[in-house]
């Protein structure tokens, strides 16, 4: 009988044991936290392309950077991939440093160590990579999310917002669209795509503060370059939601003698996008006329970060013809050139007409001229006209009438 009582109390003592060392178990497994899933964040940076730039993914806290999850640099071509451990959400990405090439000054730009451009991506485990690409677009597309948040919107639904404003706006993913470099003849392609056009929309900032920095009396890109603009951009959509040069507290933002407002952004790049399309810097292959639709989208935009400011027309002003020659009236035998000049900034063509008879153009569309034999033509009066069409298709024509005298000897 006592060995039976002894058996069952060395039972009870194993099986409290037994319990202490599940017990124990289960607090050891609650020291440790699970090892989070790994996953791959890949894309380019792109003001053209920075080589030699530091990405760095963070997780997104309050408008701004809370964890860091991983770092890159960029190749020669702009290129990153980097991979990050982190449960699903909003990432922060910044990229500081590096070199790119302005399109319209082809001058090297080196960045300054704290972060130019960001973009915010959904991470989502088990997911599809996110499209990671950082760009002048998706840095102000952060911006006005950082705004929305500050407003008490959550991360999730101020991302959503704010980058589906700007893909509207533009007419394309900034994050998942990459952008073609313009000025590369690599780009050179059989039509117009999605990035050619995102490609013309950077190099828009790139023409319009080469011409800020001759308007300020300084060297193309040497004190103002796109990455300047983008922060700047950056600091003015970030404090009301508005891309209209007021910055937090109601600072004036300008560039050199040069204010900002909603037309700088809209008009001002949209008009300073066909520019460079027309620019010998463009290596694509496209014609200026090819971009009018992608600038008239950006130009027309109603998106809530352009406030209530109205659409300025791209253009309506027609080319002005001036110095036409020969003078009205003029009487004329032999051989003759005809010339004048043409001003507008948006140029497209000149070409002469006799009796609405197209004759061409043997110099260039600002200094159109052709020669002419009238004795290919009959005695009398003659009208010759020039008709100068600039991108948008506004035409200008002015006319001369000449007579033809075709004697023995001229």
């Amino acid at each position: 009988m006592r060995a039976a009582i002894d058996m069952k109390r060395l039972f009870r003592r194993c099986a409290v044991a037994a319990a202490l060392t599940a017990i124990a178990g289960c607090g050891s497994s609650n020291s440790t936290p699970p090892e989070r899933p790994s996953g791959a964040i890949e894309g380019i940076v792109f003001a053209a392309p920075v080589s030699g730039a530091t990405v760095q993914a963070w997780t997104y806290r309050d408008g701004g950077r809370g964890e860091l999850l991983g770092q890159a640099t960029t190749d020669a071509s702009g290129r990153y991939a980097l991979s990050v451990k982190t449960p699903d959400g909003i990432l922060l990405l910044e990229a500081s440093g590096g070199v790119y090439r302005e399109e319209a000054s082809a001058r090297d730009v080196t960045l300054a160590p704290q972060p130019h451009l960001r973009s915010l991506v959904r991470y989502v485990n088990g997911g599809p990579p996110p499209a990671g690409n950082i760009t002048s677009f998706t840095t102000l597309a952060s911006g006005l999310a950082d705004h929305l948040v500050s407003g008490g919107e959550t991360a999730q639904a101020a991302t959503d917002r704010g980058f589906a404003a700007f893909n509207a706006a533009l007419g394309l993913d900034v994050r998942a669209v990459t952008p073609l470099h313009i000025t590369d003849p690599g780009s050179a392609t059989g039509g117009l795509s999605p990035g050619h056009e995102y490609g013309f929309y950077e190099a828009a900032i790139s023409q319009w503060t080469a011409e800020a920095g001759t308007r300020n009396g300084q060297t193309p890109h040497t004190t103002h370059t796109s990455a300047s603009f983008v922060a700047l951009g950056l600091e003015d959509i970030r404090a009301d939601g508005l891309l209209d040069g007021s910055a937090e507290g109601g600072r004036l933002l300008s560039v050199g003698g040069i204010a900002l407002d909603t037309e700088t952004y809209r008009h001002d790049l949209a008009v300073a996008l066909l520019r460079i399309a027309q620019s010998g810097a463009n290596a694509t292959g496209l014609a200026a006329g090819q971009l009018v639709p992608a600038a008239d989208r950006w130009n027309g935009s109603t998106a809530g970060f352009f406030g209530y400011a109205p659409v300025v027309p791209l253009d309506e002003t027609p080319p002005a013809i001036t110095n036409l020659q020969p003078p009205e009236n003029s009487i004329l035998c032999g051989t003759f050139t005809a010339s004048a000049s043409v001003g507008d900034a948006l140029l497209a063509d000149s070409v002469f007409l006799l009796d609405g008879n197209l004759l061409g153009n043997q110099g260039t569309a600002s200094a159109p001229r052709i020669a002419i034999n009238t004795r290919q033509y009959s005695n009398g009066n003659h009208a010759l006209v020039l008709r100068a069409t600039d991108v948008l298709g506004n035409v200008s024509t002015l006319t001369r009438t000449l007579a033809f005298l075709n004697a023995f000897i001229c």
